[in-house]
């Protein structure tokens, strides 16, 4: 049986990542995923979303309508 452990960790001196926890017995042989954030993507805002928050604030070129005009128009 296959098992999972998602957790965060920061990497330390020479990569080193150690995952405490009681569900790793000790000697087991686990393979192991890493995913890494890039620092720029952590920051970067999209310039067409900068834009619309733009918009948004000062309530420029926005789509309007009433709960009833979205229920006859979506309603599933």
């Amino acid at each position: 049986m296959i098992t999972g452990i998602k957790q965060k960790a920061i990497v330390g001196h020479n990569g080193k990542i150690e995952i405490p926890t009681s569900e790793l017995p000790e000697g087991a042989i686990v393979e192991i995923l890493i995913f890494m954030d890039s620092p720029d993507d952590s920051t970067a805002i999209h310039p067409k979303l900068l834009e619309a928050i733009d918009r948004v604030e000062a309530r420029q070129d926005l789509v309007t309508f009433t709960p009833e005009e979205w229920n006859a128009q979506y309603h599933v």
